[in-house]
């Protein structure tokens, strides 16, 4: 069984920049890790979906040597603002039906010049050196609002274009009436207002999960 960690274990990892973890896995984003990409790109989150990612949205496209798209000669082109499972690395992240956290150590690739080794700190302090929470507090939000989509079959029967402003926040917002770009809000606070939207929008607002 996978040894499971809380933030309160010791935790060390240094990064070399070897790249290869940008060749060995699948990277899946949500509407906020969308947003932050548009924001740090200077685009919206719909060109963001269509110019970035694969299978309809959920994760960050891929070239045929298996590179993440935003990975050149000198690194991550989207550094500042990438993903939480870039920030989280080597480690995974997991919740269960009450909210409990836990985290994984995964399995370094082949090659990799990363090491278990350096200062010793804890989980929570690697967590906020990656500068993790904004990523969590959001990802959380929204793992909750696809539950409770899923939940009530909020989808089914849902005119054309609700399926993709599930994933789209500027679209989302447009549709709204209001545009998160023309207003200046934030990453955060315009996928805030996405999931209000979307409960609005999908009949989710006194909905139980």
């Amino acid at each position: 069984m996978t040894e499971r960690f809380t933030r309160n274990d010791n935790f060390s990892y240094t990064c070399n920049r070897c790249t290869l973890c940008c060749y060995a896995y699948t990277v899946r984003v949500n509407p906020y890790e969308i947003a932050r990409l548009a924001n740090y790109l200077g685009k919206s989150t719909s060109e963001v979906i269509a110019q970035h990612t694969q299978s309809e949205g959920i994760e960050l496209r891929r070239e045929k040597n298996g590179a993440c798209n935003f990975l050149q000669a000198d690194g991550c082109s989207v550094h500042p603002d990438r993903p939480l499972a870039c920030r989280l690395y080597p480690l995974g992240r997991h919740t269960n039906e009450k909210s409990e956290e836990t985290f994984s150590q995964l399995t370094l690739q082949k090659g990799s010049k990363g090491e278990f080794s350096g200062e010793v700190r804890t989980v929570g302090e690697f967590l906020e050196g990656q500068g993790a929470e904004p990523y969590i507090r959001m990802a959380d939000r929204y793992n909750a609002l696809v539950s409770k989509i899923v939940a009530n079959g909020a989808l089914e029967g849902a005119s054309e274009y609700e399926p993709e402003i599930v994933l789209d926040v500027d679209l989302a917002l447009a549709k709204s009436g209001s545009s998160g770009l023309e207003s200046g809000l934030d990453p955060e606070a315009k996928s805030l207002r996405h999931i209000e939207i979307l409960k609005t929008r999908l009949g989710l607002d006194g909905a139980e999960s």
